[in-house]
């Protein structure tokens, strides 16, 4: 969230990264039975919401066009 915050607008192929990093660590939290079952739960429903959005992203030309400038910095 620093990262995103230090600018005015953050671009797409900044956001998709970061949004990849918050899915995988609430899937952590999905699968951690040591957790209590509530927040187990709350992790379930805010991963659903977030492919709820990301879902709409695939439409997106934008989406490619960020996917390929994220591939290109990594070159």
């Amino acid at each position: 969230m620093l990262k995103i915050s230090k600018v005015n607008i953050p671009l797409i192929h900044q956001v998709i990264p970061i949004i990849d990093y918050v899915h995988a660590e609430l899937d952590n939290v999905i699968n951690d039975y040591s957790k209590l079952a509530i927040v187990r739960h709350a992790a379930q429903n805010a991963v659903m919401v977030i492919d709820k959005y990301y879902a709409c992203t695939n439409e997106s030309v934008m989406y490619r066009v960020a996917i390929c400038m994220f591939f290109f910095l990594l070159l």
